[in-house]
C-alpha cells in the first residue's frame, strides 16, 4: 500500500518534524497537562498530588467542578470541593479533563483558510471522543476514558497542516513519485492525505503522550495496518469517526463504510448492528458532552 510507503518515509518525517518546529504553540503542552499526565501514570499520585498542580489553575478547577457535577456522574450532592471532585473522578477522568481544556486551547488559532474552521474542528473531536467512549463500554469498559481521550487528540494534526506551508513538501513529493513510477499529482495525493496523521503522531511524540494515543493520532483512519494488539484504540477511533459523521453530516455512505471496515469490527468483536445501538443513543450523549465542556 502506498500510504504505508508515504508513512515510512524518512524525508517526509524530517520535514514534518521542521514545520513543527515553526510552530512553538502546539511544541508542547502546557505544563498543567503535562503534570497532570505525568502524574495519572503514576501509580503512586495521590489525589493530593493532582490537587496541588489543579488549585493553581483556576480555570481548570471550574472544568472539573462543572464536570464532577453534571448529570453525567448523577451524584446526589453537589461538589464544591476540588479534592473531593478528583476523589470522585478518579486520575483518567481529572486527566481527559485537563487535556481537553488544552485542546479547546489549541484549536483557538486563527482560520487559516476558507472552509477550515479549528472550532469546527473540536467540536468534532469532542462528538469522536463521545462516539468512543460509548463504543469502548460494548469492547472494555476499562478503556472508555483512554478512549475519550483518543478521540479527542485524533485530528489534532489537522490544526499543524492548517498552519504549514505545503510547498515544503515539494521535494519529498517529486522524490516519492520517481522511486515509486507514479505521476506527481498521485504522489502528491498520497502525501497530502498522509499528512494530518503524521503531524498527529509527530505531535503526540512530542508532548510524550503514551505510544497508544500517537498509534491512534497516525493510523485512526487505517487501523487494519497495525498489528492487532496495537489496533483496538485504533480501531476504537476509527468507527468513532464514522458514527460521528453520521450523527453531524447524515452520511450517507455510513454503512458502506462500516462494511469496508469488517477486519476492524472482528478485531473488537463487534457486529454492525452493535454500532447502529450505539448511533440511536449517540446524539443525546454528544449533546450533553457539548454543554459539558462549552465555555462558561
Amino acid at each position: 500500500m502506498l500510504r504505508n510507503r508515504v508513512a515510512a518515509s524518512e524525508e517526509l518525517v524530517a520535514t514534518i518534524d521542521k514545520c513543527l518546529a515553526t510552530l512553538p504553540g502546539l511544541a508542547t503542552l502546557p505544563q498543567t497537562a503535562v503534570e497532570i499526565l505525568r502524574l495519572a501514570k503514576d501509580d503512586n499520585a495521590t489525589a493530593e498530588d493532582f490537587h496541588n498542580v489543579i488549585a493553581i489553575d483556576p480555570a481548570l478547577c471550574v472544568r472539573v467542578l462543572k464536570v464532577v457535577n453534571s448529570s453525567y456522574y448523577g451524584l446526589s450532592r453537589k461538589i464544591d470541593s476540588i479534592r473531593q471532585a478528583i476523589v470522585l473522578l478518579g486520575p483518567n477522568a481529572v486527566r481527559n479533563i485537563a487535556i481537553a481544556s488544552s485542546m479547546q486551547k489549541i484549536f483557538r488559532i486563527r482560520q487559516a483558510e476558507p472552509g477550515c474552521d479549528p472550532q469546527d474542528l473540536w467540536v468534532h473531536s469532542l462528538t469522536v471522543a463521545t462516539a468512543a467512549r460509548e463504543i469502548a463500554r460494548l469492547v472494555d469498559q476499562e478503556l472508555e476514558e483512554t478512549a475519550f481521550l483518543a478521540g479527542l487528540i485524533h485530528d489534532v494534526g489537522m490544526i499543524a497542516e492548517m498552519q504549514i506551508d505545503r510547498s515544503r513538501f515539494t521535494p519529498v513529493i517529486r522524490q516519492l513519485a520517481a522511486e515509486e513510477g507514479i505521476t506527481v499529482s498521485e504522489a502528491e495525493a498520497e502525501v497530502v492525505e498522509a499528512l494530518h496523521e503524521l503531524f498527529g503522531a509527530r505531535l503526540c511524540r512530542q508532548w510524550k503522550l503514551p505510544l497508544h494515543l500517537e498509534l491512534v493520532a497516525g493510523y485512526h483512519h487505517r487501523p487494519e495496518c497495525l498489528d492487532e494488539t496495537e489496533s483496538r484504540l485504533p480501531a476504537i477511533t476509527h468507527l468513532a469517526d464514522i458514527l460521528a459523521d453520521q450523527v453531524d453530516h447524515e452520511c450517507e455512505q455510513t454503512s458502506e463504510r462500516l462494511r469496508a471496515a469488517q477486519v476492524t469490527l472482528e478485531r473488537l468483536g463487534l457486529q454492525i448492528s452493535d454500532l447502529e445501538e450505539v448511533l440511536e443513543r449517540l446524539p443525546q450523549a454528544i449533546e450533553d458532552m457539548h454543554r459539558l465542556f462549552a465555555d462558561s
